[in-house]
């Protein structure tokens, strides 16, 4: 995998919602960037995005890696969003988010 890169100003607002616990699973980053951005970062299809959202357990190291550097996340928090997001998807009542820029807060 390639090293993930994008110039998208949105991609480096996640590592402060992360820190002020704005965001505590992987699915909800995606409220702030579409997946299609965070794919053509990782050079990936959106599909291979929405496959890692809806089924975390598919994460590879390396994508697992490629997203913590993107979003200038420590790899052990990426890691904990990820284990976060996959108790809440085997919970059940877990749908792809919308985006959501924070309007209104």
């Amino acid at each position: 995998m390639r090293k993930a890169y994008t110039d998208d100003p949105r991609a480096h607002t996640i590592a402060p919602l992360v820190e002020q616990k704005k965001i505590t699973t992987l699915g909800q980053i995606f409220r702030w960037i579409p997946r299609a951005a965070v794919a053509d970062a990782l050079g990936v299809h959106v599909r291979r995005v929405t496959g890692m959202i809806l089924r975390p357990g598919s994460i590879t190291l390396d994508e697992s890696d490629a997203l913590a550097d993107l979003f200038e996340i420590e790899r052990d928090v990426f890691m904990k969003l990820i284990r976060t997001h996959m108790r809440e998807v085997l919970k059940g009542g877990y749908s792809l988010p919308k985006l959501d820029y924070g309007v209104g807060e």
